[in-house]
């Protein structure tokens, strides 16, 4: 089957309803793939069923009926299988998201999310009796840790892991 190129075996894949890359799509759900004679995807699962990997059909009734059903046969489902690449390594988030904890992912982590506080927009008065505003700012803080108030959320984010990294600097020295 060295004759199979990437776009037909993802046909393959497609008709079956796998996913080399997503990890709950890596049964057999389905197979069929309609499609019109003589576009490009009809042309490469034409060269499948020459390989007998694919059959091809009439359509159902509810369908056009110049369309055309093409259908994995054993053979090409157990290709497309075979074919499908190793999982990459489960991460954390991957075993987070089949937890279905209910959590969000920093609270199943065990990670204590930092509050961005904000101080709005406010008016007062210049010296010579105008009405101006002073800019919103923002601080991060946490049980272990307060930046500094800023004007932006990143400038305030970057305070607040500045003195994070003190504070534990503190405590490993207390250690």
């Amino acid at each position: 089957m060295n004759n199979v190129n990437q776009q037909q075996l993802d046909l393959l894949w497609h008709t079956l309803g796998l996913s080399a890359e997503n990890r709950h799509r890596r049964t057999v759900s389905r197979n069929y793939f309609l499609t019109s004679p003589g576009c490009s995807d009809a042309l490469q699962l034409d060269e499948l069923v020459t390989a007998g990997l694919m059959s091809r059909g009439k359509p159902p009734a509810f369908c056009p009926q110049g369309e055309v059903v093409y259908r994995a046969t054993s053979e090409g489902e157990h290709f497309a299988v075979a074919s499908l690449p190793p999982l990459p390594k489960r991460t954390r988030y991957d075993e987070f998201l089949d937890a279905d904890s209910g959590m969000e992912f920093h609270e199943w982590l065990g990670i204590e999310q930092p509050m961005i506080e904000y101080r709005g927009k406010s008016f007062g008065l210049s010296d010579e009796g105008r009405l101006i505003s002073k800019e919103p700012a923002c601080r991060m803080h946490s049980s272990r840790a307060t930046g500094e108030w800023c004007k932006t959320k990143k400038d305030a984010k970057a305070s607040y892991k500045a003195a994070l990294a003190a504070s534990k600097a503190r405590r490993a020295e207390a250690a």
